[in-house]
């Protein structure tokens, strides 16, 4: 029973491993977005002035 219940900690925190480790790759993927967003708000906002 206490096999189980350690290869079942083992698990667990494998499983928290590989999730944390695809939450930080998402934030990243996420600043990215947003640096790209706010480069291209950017843009546009010069393009506008220029247009006016």
């Amino acid at each position: 029973m206490v096999r189980v219940k350690r290869y079942g900690v083992v698990d667990l925190t494998a499983a928290l491993v590989q999730q944390n480790q695809q939450l930080q790759d998402t934030i990243k993927q996420l600043a990215q977005h947003e640096l790209f967003l706010q480069q291209l708000s950017t843009a546009l906002a010069q393009n506008n002035n220029i247009n006016l």
